[in-house]
């Protein structure tokens, strides 16, 4: 399907808010969009985009995280706008000559996952906007549209939330049909849940979601740390026999050791630095592309080098189950065990084939623009635990979530509301506590009565 195509079907059936969005985007407009979980924010703003550049105006399109951008094809906005260490005087540096050409180009400039940008962050975004453009109006006068969620996960540090700046967009567009739940009643508990209603979601919880998955091999468990999700993805890991295959990610940053310290903070919350994987094992797909969606789920069914795994995906029989057994009859006496580094230059590396529902894939690495630097790695976690920070975008089909030392709102709110039906999700050591301490601060009454 041709971008146009997708752009008038997505249209078609967009609701009356998205629609008119999508009008204003055009006519020049700045505004907020925003939404409940899974309401196709994310959707909603690539047709945005699409429609702005028809318009022959050029699109900047950027996210405050590394998966995020990665997923709406843009980039960080720390690398869009150039940005160095956080104490770097923006009004005195020298920007390089790309910086400064692609901001000065650019009509309208969107800001996905804003929800995780900081005021301060907003402000020097909009102090390099004005420096670079020589325009003292916000943003340097650029058109700007900010996406995300201020009900899910906050900036990293305690800082002052993007809202506030006084050049964040007063016009709101909030989209409030589930796209991802279709259950009325399971969508009510998730509205519930974000708007701090501790009792009716403690009830619902007890009542519907304290017990065992059947067969919950198949789900995925959500945890806080990422110390937990490790022993959980080991402990599943080793119960599988067979060699293991190390993949280690390429990184790319500046020199400085506040630069490299920030990268490395955002670049293992996006994805990882070493992925351990085996024949068997269980992964999810953190990125859209090649029929694959963010959240998919599947199954390590070998590993051989690029250039075979390239030649064999023209077979007639690659998406057949028979494939497995072409596989394994691959020569692997030159696909490297053990640590394997990625390149994107044109020599033999190992690839994973992984087979999702009916299909198989080649799974090749992908570049991660990150704060200050970008990471080259596979576009795979093990499935068997992610973090909640990370499961942030996906839709689940069956998840185990632990709550088990989660301290915000936000983070219950995203970890709930990932997984499409009441049957797919069970809820373990959840605690009134986490909402009631939330809902009592400034903070989370602003955020209720401007967003909800």
């Amino acid at each position: 399907m041709s971008a146009q195509d997708e752009y008038r079907n997505c249209v078609a059936i967009f609701c009356e808010t998205a629609r008119e969005a999508l009008e204003r985007a055009v006519e020049g407009d700045s505004f907020f969009l925003t939404g409940i979980a899974g309401s196709g924010k994310s959707v909603v703003l690539r047709q945005v985009a699409h429609a702005i550049h028809l318009r022959g105006k050029k699109v900047a399109i950027t996210s405050t995280t590394g998966l995020s951008a990665q997923n709406i094809g843009g980039a960080t906005i720390h690398s869009w706008c150039g940005m160095y260490k956080n104490n770097c005087d923006d009004k005195r540096r020298h920007f390089p000559t790309d910086v400064v050409k692609r901001i000065g180009k650019t009509d309208c400039l969107i800001i996905d996952e804003i929800s995780m940008a900081s005021k301060q962050l907003l402000e020097r975004v909009n102090a390099i906007a004005q420096r670079l453009r020589k325009n003292d109006r916000p943003f340097g006068g650029m058109q700007v549209i900010f996406c995300g969620d201020f009900h899910q996960l906050p900036p990293v540090s305690a800082k002052d939330p993007s809202f506030r700046h006084p050049a964040f967009p007063s016009k709101m567009f909030y989209l409030r049909k589930s796209q991802r739940q279709e259950d009325p009643a399971f969508v009510a508990f998730l509205n519930d849940v974000r708007n701090y209603d501790t009792v009716k979601v403690g009830a619902y919880i007890n009542e519907n979601l304290r017990r065992d998955l059947v067969d919950d091999a198949d789900a995925t468990h959500l945890m806080f740390t990422r110390a937990k999700v490790s022993e959980k993805n080991i402990e599943c890991l080793q119960s599988i026999e067979g060699d293991e295959y190390v993949f280690v990610a390429k990184d790319k940053v500046g020199d400085s050791e506040e630069d490299k310290e920030e990268f490395t903070k955002e670049a293992d919350r996006t994805i990882e630095k070493r992925l351990v994987l085996k024949v068997g094992a269980k992964v999810i797909f953190l990125i859209n592309k090649s029929g694959l969606v963010n959240g998919s789920t599947g199954r390590i069914l070998g590993f051989m080098s690029n250039w075979e795994a390239i030649a064999l995906q023209k077979h007639d029989s690659f998406h057949s189950e028979t494939f497995a057994e072409i596989v394994r009859g691959v020569d692997l006496s030159e696909v490297t065990t053990g640590e394997i580094e990625l390149n994107r230059q044109r020599q033999a590396y190992t690839v994973p084939i992984i087979r999702v529902g009916r299909k198989n894939h080649i799974v090749f690495p992908e570049k991660f623009d990150c704060n200050y630097g970008e990471r080259l790695q596979l576009p795979l976690a093990l499935a068997y635990a992610i973090t909640i920070h990370k499961s942030q975008g996906l839709s689940l089909d069956r998840a185990i979530v632990n709550l088990a030392g989660c301290y915000q709102h936000g983070l219950v709110y995203v970890a709930l509301s990932r997984v499409r039906t009441r049957q797919g999700l069970c809820v373990r050591s959840f605690s009134p506590i986490m909402f009631e301490e939330t809902s009592k601060s400034v903070e989370a009454q602003t955020v209720s009565r401007k967003f909800s």
